[in-house]
């Protein structure tokens, strides 16, 4: 995947060259953002927000890339700002709460991991983390009196990070929802290393290898800048749609 994910960044550069306010810079930002280059997704993301501050996608590249590189606090700000004005937005969600439990306000990731639950039934990732946070709670007529320490088992965040990549079917559907077929390609793939047999991720990975395809196959000549990109996210969004009529 790392040679499909170079060779995006390579077309995604020389694009975003020829048009520095090109959203192209999401893709690229994802695409670092997935090799592991998370300052450079920084970079890329943040120089494209500013001249859409608005952007939705634009700013959860940022918040993602945020994330991943361990700045929980600057992703903290820019997820509030997203459900702000996109709270069905599942990604900034799941993301959004890890940050809060992480930070030890286990209260405030309630209310997101319910809506997660309503948005996505049978999470079972989504439940569990939930049941976690409501039994961590101390009831309200088992507080100590104000003057006495609060004394709480400590939480260990040494690996934040796994938690946001879980490989499950659930997160790969979410990817999918999001837009971005190659990393659910690549959640499919390594589920698939662990149960090689399975025939219903074998065919939901090759059905994702197929809609790749068909967006590759769109002529070049007739895609160029603003009108290339609107003819990709019109193709993500018949593959969207196809997906939830499943």
């Amino acid at each position: 995947m790392s040679e499909s994910l170079s060779q995006n960044i390579k077309k995604y550069t020389e694009e975003l060259a020829k048009n520095p306010k090109s959203r192209v810079f999401v893709p690229l930002a994802d695409a670092y953002r997935a090799m592991g280059k998370t300052e450079e997704a920084i970079e890329i993301a943040r120089k494209g927000v500013s001249h859409y501050p608005h952007y939705v996608g634009g700013k959860m590249a940022l918040a993602r890339a945020y994330f991943e590189n361990g700045e929980g606090e600057n992703a903290r700000t820019l997820l509030e700002g997203i459900l702000h004005t996109a709270p069905d937005n599942l990604l900034a969600n799941r993301i959004l709460a890890e940050i809060y439990q992480q930070e030890g306000q286990g209260p405030k990731a309630i209310p997101l991991l319910k809506r997660l639950l309503t948005l996505e039934p049978g999470d079972s990732y989504v439940s569990s983390m939930l049941a976690e946070i409501e039994t961590m709670e101390t009831p309200t007529d088992e507080l100590p009196p104000l003057e006495a320490p609060i004394e709480r088992e400590s939480v260990s965040v040494e690996e934040p990070l796994p938690q946001a990549k879980i490989q499950t079917v659930t997160m790969a559907e979410m990817y999918l929802k999001q837009g971005h077929l190659e990393e659910a390609l690549g959640v499919y793939k390594d589920l698939l290393d662990q149960d090689p047999d399975n025939e219903t991720l074998k065919n939901r990975a090759q059905k994702i290898v197929e809609d790749m395809r068909t967006m590759r196959k769109q002529p070049e000549e007739s895609v160029r800048g603003g009108d290339r990109i609107d003819v990709l996210r019109n193709l993500l969004q018949c593959v969207q749609e196809r997906r939830r009529a499943l």
